[in-house]
């Protein structure tokens, strides 16, 4: 893996005065399976649209296999295969027929049959487009992509819209291909798939890169991505606050089923416990939006504390300073541990 198929230098890309991507720099090494990662409208598609020369960069450069794909697009479309977020196909096409009007695009095409029954769809080489399964769709697309024996293949969003069963069907797909040596440039929001078939990944939010390596450093570094930042802190440290967390919100919930003696009143409890913790917590309405009163009561409620308390473990903060919260949690868990287990009726 010592020569890069894609360099990326500073590219960035505006619609309608809104930085879609801002400055993003990456690489991509041959027989490497990159995943660029982030949420839905975070720029992964439009980076890919950038690098294949389908739009052009504001700034920056966007090269693959050593090339402007813009400027040398037929040499690039002959070395690589694409699989779009957003593909469709001709009305009542057959499977067949899709296959043979793609190979018809290439000078030197792979037998698409060999293909077809390589990733079991040659039964259906018959069957109208349309008729597919979500998965068997899917697996359609990546037979289109090869077609062309190319280098590299992009697959944008690939997984997106099945179900748990067609996305690993997909998944031992792409690891067929990752077992050959096939560079894969794939574009995904869920960390689970970046996990299962990646050697590295770039996440990106808002179009700006937030890390990029090995798929386990950035699951360690990102841990806590969803609250907005990075995690600064010991991730032991972040783990145990989450867990003490846990514990004593849990334990709360034991002692209410300790005392309720109907599945119904437990219900009632269960709520007016476990609502107003999570609405307060910032889970419905940011935190910074209610009033000042209102925040102070956030603040001592078990939920609050224990978010305060993880808040300063991601930011590596000194624990001693959040030494309250911990005696508090750690109180509440066992005080209503104890408290349950006496109150429970065992029958």
């Amino acid at each position: 893996m010592s020569e890069n198929i894609i360099d990326i230098r500073n590219i960035s890309k505006s619609f309608a005065g809104r930085k879609v991507v801002d400055g993003l720099s990456l690489s991509v090494a041959q027989g490497e399976v990159f995943g660029l990662l982030g949420h839905n409208g975070a720029g992964k598609s439009t980076t890919i649209e950038m690098i294949l020369g389908i739009k052009k960069p504001d700034e920056g450069k966007a090269l693959i296999l050593g090339k402007d794909a813009a400027a040398s697009r037929k040499e690039v479309f002959e070395k690589v295969g694409v699989h779009l977020q957003s593909s469709a196909y001709q009305a009542a096409i057959k499977v067949g027929e899709i296959c043979e009007e793609f190979a018809s695009l290439y000078n030197e095409p792979a037998d698409y049959r060999n293909l077809l029954e390589q990733f079991g769809l040659l039964s259906l080489i018959k069957s109208p487009v349309m008729k597919l399964s979500g998965g068997e769709r899917q697996k359609l697309s990546v037979v289109l992509a090869l077609i062309g024996s190319p280098e590299i293949v992009f697959m944008d969003e690939l997984t997106t819209g099945l179900d748990v069963a067609a996305r690993r069907e997909v998944w031992k797909t792409l690891k067929e291909l990752k077992a050959r040596g096939m560079t894969i440039f794939l574009t995904t929001h869920y960390m689970e798939e970046a996990e299962n078939l990646c050697d590295r990944i770039c996440l990106i939010k808002n179009g700006s890169k937030i890390t990029e390596g090995p798929v386990s450093e950035v699951v360690a570094v990102t841990a806590i991505i969803v609250f907005g930042y990075r995690m600064e802190g010991k991730l032991s440290v972040f783990i145990g606050a989450w867990l003490l967390t846990l514990v004593s919100m849990f334990s709360i919930g034991l002692l209410a089923a300790a005392l309720c003696r109907t599945t119904k009143s437990l219900n009632v409890a269960t709520t007016l416990l476990y609502f107003p913790m999570l609405f307060l917590s910032g889970a419905t309405i940011p935190y910074e939006l209610f009033p000042k009163g209102i925040q102070i009561v956030a603040d001592v409620l078990p939920l609050g504390i224990g978010i305060d308390l993880m808040k300063a473990a991601s930011m590596g903060q000194d624990m001693s300073g959040r030494m309250m919260n911990i005696i508090i949690l750690s109180v509440i868990a066992v005080i209503c541990s104890v408290f349950s287990v006496k109150s429970f009726r065992w029958e």
